[in-house]
């Protein structure tokens, strides 16, 4: 079957392949994203997470170096655009540059505003919030 991206953004359904008669093969929005990917450069990391929909995600696993402080921020502020319809039960955001953070009040500011949006979510970044 021959593959194309047929679409910008993750919230759309996307068309990533066609049947034999040409017709294209639509997938539902999806429930668990996960990436790893150490050399994600932080506008691509905006990309990424501005067009994932938070309408439907329910687990979220996002690793590597170039995730930082500035990508945890576009994350929170990514969900709140979908307010109130995010179903976040699970991110995990180990192995990122988030351990080495040394402002922890910015950390812990970025984390609280996350909490207001999905209070009941469990979250793995580092040892803090275990």
């Amino acid at each position: 079957m021959p593959w194309a991206t047929t679409s910008t953004s993750l919230s759309d359904t996307t068309t990533l392949q066609h049947h034999e008669d040409n017709s294209p093969v639509t997938w539902p929005p999806l429930t668990k994203f996960n990436l790893s990917w150490p050399g994600l450069q932080p506008e691509n990391w905006k990309r990424v997470l501005e067009a994932i929909d938070f309408s439907t995600l329910e687990e979220l696993i996002l690793m590597g170096e170039g995730f930082s402080i500035e990508q945890f921020e576009q994350l929170v502020k990514s969900m709140a655009d979908t307010k109130p319809t995010v179903r976040l039960q699970s991110l995990d955001l180990t192995s990122t540059a988030l351990e080495k953070c040394q402002n922890t009040n910015r950390l812990q500011t970025v984390y609280d505003m996350f909490r207001e949006l999905v209070p009941r979510a469990t979250i793995r970044v580092i040892s803090m919030w275990s």
